[in-house]
C-alpha cells in the first residue's frame, strides 16, 4: 500500500485544525487583553485602548532594550 503525501496530509489536517484553533484563540484573547478589554470571565472591562502602547514608546528603556 502505497501512502502519498496528500493521503498524509489529510490524516493530519484534524490534529492540525485543533492545535491551529488553539493557538488562535489563546492569541486572540492575549490581543483582547493587550488593549485592555480583559479575560472573557471579567466584567470590569472599560473598553479598548492603546494607552498601554502609548506608553511604551515614549519609554526611554524600551527604546534602548531595542536597540540592543
Amino acid at each position: 500500500m502505497t501512502v502519498t503525501r496528500w493521503r498524509v496530509a489529510a490524516m493530519l489536517m484534524p490534529a492540525m485544525l485543533v492545535v491551529a484553533g488553539f493557538f488562535g484563540l489563546g492569541m486572540f484573547e492575549v490581543m483582547r487583553q493587550s488593549v485592555g478589554m480583559g479575560s472573557i470571565v471579567s466584567e470590569q472591562s472599560t473598553g479598548p485602548t492603546l494607552e498601554h502602547y502609548a506608553a511604551l514608546l515614549r519609554d526611554r528603556e524600551i527604546h534602548d532594550a531595542l536597540g540592543l
